[in-house]
């Protein structure tokens, strides 16, 4: 299991996350664009840190226009 240092720079983390998200400030995925990040875990198995995505109709939308304008 992670120390306690470290699993608290991961709360904080997703606590700026979260509190970006609520305030319309997303980091969108630059592979996938209609994805932004929703957290981040740790990977006990794998010792990585791992993002979570959630997907944005309202860019997945915009996106689809700009790709008809085109």
């Amino acid at each position: 299991m992670a120390n306690a240092a470290f699993k608290s720079l991961v709360e904080g983390f997703n606590a700026q996350i979260k509190s970006m998200n609520e305030n319309n400030l997303k980091v969108f995925d630059a592979d996938n664009p209609e994805f932004f990040i929703t957290g981040i875990e740790y990977s006990q198995d794998e010792d990585k840190l791992i993002f979570k995505t959630a997907e944005d109709p309202t860019e997945l939308e915009r996106l689809d226009e700009l790709r008809r304008a085109e």
